[in-house]
């Protein structure tokens, strides 16, 4: 009513709706679920991460990319085929969730974190996402003055075995010539592998591997059955 007339609905049937949040966190009919945790991903306390404050991540639903920057959860599994760069502050929540590496590019990282980047992978959830798959580069990449935090997940099966003008035979996991922050997650079951005999040729760091420049933290998580040969 806007004081010179009224409008009226007739014959309007309202049905109750009860939502239904169990497919990633969202209704059928188009509602969502927050979702908020603290950046570690809900429990962990050490000394370079002593008190809780939550964040708000928005949900990415692309199956074949990553977001570049803000504050993400994924929704679904992801299959990445080209590489990506992280330029800015990009904090991002498995969720639960595996990014698959499937890139056949000349490149020597799947993910990275820039000069300029920050990186920050968590998880929420009690059954832990991954990031695996790469073959002939790192899983992750961080470049000097690039930063890169893992608080949870799993950076696992990832293995470098590639010429010199791939990237060299290093850092099956994680190749660092930043900062590398690591509060949690598990870095496990990565390979190198060199059939050289020269020393630019040899196989290092089948889980880590920290150039000239790098700055490595470990709080906390588990590091485990990397191999290089």
């Amino acid at each position: 009513q806007d004081g010179s007339r009224s409008d009226y609905l007739r014959d309007v049937t309202v049905k109750e709706h009860t939502h239904d949040f169990s497919t990633n966190n969202t209704c059928a009919c188009g509602a969502t679920l927050p979702h908020e945790h603290c950046i570690c991903g809900g429990d962990i306390q050490d000394g370079g991460h002593s008190a809780h404050k939550d964040v708000s991540f928005t949900a990415w639903t692309e199956t074949d990319s990553l977001p570049e920057n803000g504050n993400y959860y994924l929704t679904d599994n992801v299959t990445l085929t080209e590489p990506a760069t992280v330029d800015a502050a990009l904090n991002l929540c498995l969720n639960g969730h595996t990014i698959t590496i499937n890139i056949s590019s000349n490149t020597i990282y799947a993910l990275a974190a820039t000069t300029t980047g920050s990186l920050t992978i968590t998880d929420c959830q009690e059954n832990q996402g991954s990031i695996t798959g790469a073959r002939d580069r790192s899983a992750v990449r961080v470049n000097e003055n690039g930063t890169f935090t893992l608080y949870g997940g799993k950076i696992t099966r990832n293995r470098v075995e590639a010429s010199g003008a791939n990237g060299g035979y290093c850092g099956g996991g994680v190749y660092c010539d930043g900062t590398f922050v690591m509060h949690g997650g598990e870095i496990s079951e990565n390979t190198v592998h060199s059939e050289g005999t020269g020393n630019s040729d040899q196989a290092r760091g089948g889980g880590v591997y920290l150039d000239k420049n790098a700055k490595f933290t470990m709080y906390g998580g588990k590091i485990t059955k990397n191999i290089a040969s």
